[in-house]
């Protein structure tokens, strides 16, 4: 690697790997500053920061705004050769430090996932690296761990996460009955009161049977405030097949709702 770029072909290159269906991943550098280290630094590349054994940024790595995700690059073990200043001897093991240690890792985890799932696309694969990341230090993407720790099952769990719909669903599936104006309908047990201002789901707070559910329909377009109450997560293949609230044509799962969204289309459903 290099503290500056030294050719303009060199990030075109890249950019044409990248393109071309590569994904590179390389060392953010340890100058243990903010300043640009390449080929890393290239957007088109994967800039790799290290961590210690307590999931601190290690003191010698590269911070800036190119770090994509970190990784373990302290006191790692690895292969090493004869000792380089006799060039004699058997090779054995050692420890080492740097972010050379780290970028392995992700490369590492690229490698398996890619091979297990051969038919998404290098830009698929790094998306779910950094999305399934374990974030660290502010929340959110930063400086210093980029989108945060590499993940290997966060990244699988991530590459099959759909994205939600771009558009919202019919106003009224013509399966509903008409709703009176001004009134909150339901399909199903569920149970409304307080003129449609409060809603609750069937058999709370006891079990489901079996494939219950309901429709609310006739909503005013106002902002709701939805609390799902032991609601399951999502299971393979993460697309919330079991229990699940849908505002909007968007699926939520787990043990809470969304929150000031507003039902467009005057339905919602669990």
């Amino acid at each position: 690697g290099r503290s500056s770029p030294t050719l303009i072909f060199e990030r075109d290159a890249f950019q044409k790997f990248f393109d071309d269906g590569i994904l590179s991943i390389a060392a953010a550098g340890n100058g243990g500053d903010s300043s640009y280290f390449y080929p890393a630094s290239h957007s088109s590349v994967m800039s790799v920061a290290a961590t210690d054994i307590n999931n601190a940024k290690a003191w010698f790595s590269q911070y800036n705004d190119e770090i994509d995700i970190a990784a373990p690059g302290v006191d790692i073990k690895s292969t090493v050769g004869p000792p380089s200043y006799t060039g004699v001897g058997p090779p054995g093991y050692g420890s080492k430090s740097g972010t050379s240690m780290a970028a392995p890792h992700v490369s590492g985890l690229a490698m398996v996932l890619w091979n297990k799932y051969p038919s998404y696309t290098n830009a698929d694969i790094r998306t779910a690296l950094e999305q399934g990341a374990e974030d660290l230090g502010e929340p959110g993407i930063d400086d210093y761990y980029g989108h945060g720790l590499a993940n290997y099952q966060g990244a699988e769990m991530r590459l099959f996460t759909p994205s939600p719909p771009q558009t919202p669903p019919p106003s009224l599936p013509p399966s509903l009955p008409a709703c009176p104006l001004g009134d909150v309908c339901t399909t199903g047990p569920c149970l409304i009161t307080d003129g449609g201002s409060c809603a609750t789901s069937p058999d709370f707070p006891n079990d489901y049977p079996v494939n219950e559910g309901c429709t609310l329909y006739g909503l005013p377009p106002v902002g709701l405030d939805v609390i799902a109450f032991d609601v399951e997560a999502a299971t393979w293949p993460y697309d919330c097949r079991y229990d699940h609230l849908v505002v909007n044509g968007v699926k939520y799962c787990g043990t809470s709702g969304p929150a000031g969204v507003v039902p467009s289309d005057g339905t919602m459903t669990w």
